[in-house]
């Protein structure tokens, strides 16, 4: 027998009686009471790469075995055996919650959102967004090369941003000595309390995971950002290692590390989000313990808001999703890459995705997929009206339900690649567009120290504090900036 119970955040208030109810019986098994401790989920609308909680879908598949006294509960992936005497008093603390339970899978009949461009341009010039302040927050010192001086590397690029509780902003980039796909590539973040008047400096989050050199060769392993993520008060890193085959984009997801974003400006020990029988590090590298307790806390939003990191499709299955192929929708077959997804739920059940087209289709368009099922299944890519350089995007809800996506239009013909960088909002229920902005614009594209790359700024990361959008980007694949803008009213 099995059976799956799906919890909206309004009943929670109910869940919560009950615990205190059966306090005194619930102490008598801790491994119930994490379970049910696992139910407190925030309600906020969700943030780029933040999981203010878990989701709140609880999921005991109780399978009946021979052995009459144990049940084995599979929540988050993970198995817990309790005693079967325990199981009344867990359906009914559930039992408490459930009033407004809405069955998991079934089919939904939500209206799909299709966000719109409309009538704005598919090419820049934009209008600058208001009280737009643009700050550099690395770039190469011009100094030979190395891992030993941080501020040597010339090649950044993959950025997430966030704001922690104390109001100390966060950039995590990826970096390298001098150009894309070269093995070793770390994952570096820096932060500022004081609105980056002064900063950290880069700090190694994930060190190299292969030999730290220009080399590109097969089995070589890199690593860059994937989300951050909020788990009750504190902020976690979510960084990506995948194993290259080379140069160009054939990879495997190896593992999510995780790392906690303290106020003070450094970081905690990494451990692994991912299962951790899922990575074997190389000789000589670095080897993270599994933290059971926040692994699948952190998992399911790092999973479903992260964008880089995970097998491309044909290569070895990695839980976590990067890629997709599809063969059969209206437009045909294509390959697409760096999702860029938000909920649209307060129970988060409901998402929605963005991909940008490598191959197959017109790569000039954003495609849209959704989900009603938390993310275990989607619906077939449509092609949007949203146009793209093409480039990788980052997508958040905002506290008052429209959305927030920044990218880079079609470039000028003749002008420079992925410029300008744009902040567009929509209408969180209609997808219309309401207003179009640059965040960066007229770069020259060519970057300070040559290293083989160009191009404006890009590879965003987005994230809402307050009235202020936080916005990372790289430029021409080596400075990382980052800029605040505030948000226009409705």
């Amino acid at each position: 027998m099995t059976f799956e119970v799906q919890l909206v955040p309004a009943a929670l208030s109910d869940l919560k009686k009950a615990i205190r109810a059966n306090q005194a019986k619930l102490a008598r098994d801790w491994r119930l009471q994490l379970i049910l401790e696992r139910l407190a989920v925030s309600d906020a609308p969700g943030r780029e790469g933040c999981v203010h909680s878990h989701s709140p879908t609880i999921k005991p598949s109780r399978r009946v075995k021979r052995s009459p006294t144990v049940i084995n509960l599979f929540f988050m992936g993970q198995r817990i055996s309790l005693p079967s005497s325990l199981l009344p008093l867990l359906l009914l603390c559930v039992a408490c919650a459930t009033a407004r339970v809405q069955p998991a899978h079934a089919p939904s009949t939500a209206s799909t959102l299709a966000l719109n461009w409309g009538s704005t341009p598919l090419t820049g010039p934009y209008p600058f967004a208001p009280a737009l302040r643009n700050f550099t927050v690395d770039a190469p010192d011009g100094r030979s090369p190395s891992l030993a001086d941080l501020r040597s590397l010339r090649y950044h690029h993959h950025t997430r941003v966030a704001v922690d509780g104390s109001g100390r902003v966060w950039v995590a980039y990826s970096g390298n000595l001098t150009g894309e796909d070269q093995s070793g590539e770390i994952t570096e973040v820096t932060s500022s309390a004081d609105g980056w008047r002064t900063s950290t400096g880069p700090i190694v989050a994930v060190a190299p995971q292969s030999p730290f050199t220009t080399d590109t060769f097969p089995g070589m392993r890199i690593s860059y950002p994937r989300a951050f993520v909020r788990y009750k008060r504190d902020l976690y890193l979510v960084a990506a290692i995948d194993a290259k085959a080379g140069p160009g984009d054939t990879q495997t997801g190896l593992a999510l590390i995780a790392l906690r974003c303290r106020p003070n400006g450094s970081l905690g020990a990494p451990f692994l989000v991912s299962p951790a029988s899922g990575y074997q590090p190389l000789p000589g590298r670095p080897t993270y313990p599994y933290n059971s307790t926040l692994g699948p806390a952190l998992f399911t939003d790092a999973n479903n808001l992260g964008v880089w990191g995970g097998s491309q499709v044909g290569y070895r299955h990695s839980p976590w999703t990067g890629f997709t192929t599809e063969n059969n929708t209206p437009h045909g077959a294509g390959d697409f890459v760096e999702p860029s997804t938000v909920y649209l739920s307060s129970n988060r059940m409901r998402l929605y995705r963005l991909w940008r087209c490598t191959s197959g289709f017109d790569v000039f368009w954003l495609y849209a997929s959704q989900s009603f099922d938390g993310g275990s299944s989607w619906s077939p890519l449509i092609r949007t009206d949203i146009p793209n350089a093409p480039s990788s995007t980052a997508m958040i809800r905002l506290t008052d339900g429209r959305i927030a996506l920044v990218g880079n239009p079609r470039s000028t013909p003749g002008g420079v690649p992925r410029d300008p960088l744009y902040l567009a909002l929509f209408n969180g229920s209609s997808g219309a567009i309401e207003h179009v902005y640059a965040v960066r614009q007229g770069l020259s594209g060519r970057p300070a120290i040559p290293n083989g790359q160009r191009g404006g700024a890009q590879y965003p990361g987005l994230w809402q504090s307050g009235n202020t959008l936080w916005i990372s980007y790289s430029v021409a694949k080596q400075q990382i900036g980052v800029s605040s803008a505030a948000l226009p009213p409705i």
